[in-house]
């Protein structure tokens, strides 16, 4: 596996940068030497030690047939479903999200536990 490490620098080469660089720290790729994929993705808190999210993909496969209906969406009842198309092209056009949502902890921090009812 090679290892690949970096951080996103204040300025940034595009606004997504920018705006990453604000709210993380470093980020790690692990990518095969054998198939050149991405296999897992590590991406820290500003402080460079605390671990933010985790993106492993494992049991891949690639080039084989699968079937229209593996890709049709059915949410479970009672799920809220929402179309975040127009929000997304939003922040592609803007270059980033900007800025957590109000309210949001920082990342790399645990949300307070909701009151006890």
């Amino acid at each position: 596996m090679y290892v690949l490490e970096g951080e996103a620098k204040e300025g940034g080469t595009s606004p997504h940068a920018h705006n990453m660089s604000k709210m993380f720290g470093k980020m790690r790729m692990y990518v095969g030497q054998e198939d050149g994929f991405v296999h897992k993705i590590e991406v820290y808190a500003k402080d460079g030690e605390t671990l933010a999210m985790v993106q492993e993909f494992t049991n891949l496969a690639f080039n084989i047939d699968l079937p229209d209906e593996k890709f049709v969406f059915t949410p479970p009842e009672g799920v809220q479903v929402m179309d975040m198309t127009e929000m997304m092209k939003q922040m592609h056009r803007s270059g980033g999200p900007g800025k957590l949502p109000e309210g949001h902890p920082p990342i790399g921090q645990k949300p307070p536990a909701p009151p006890a009812n």
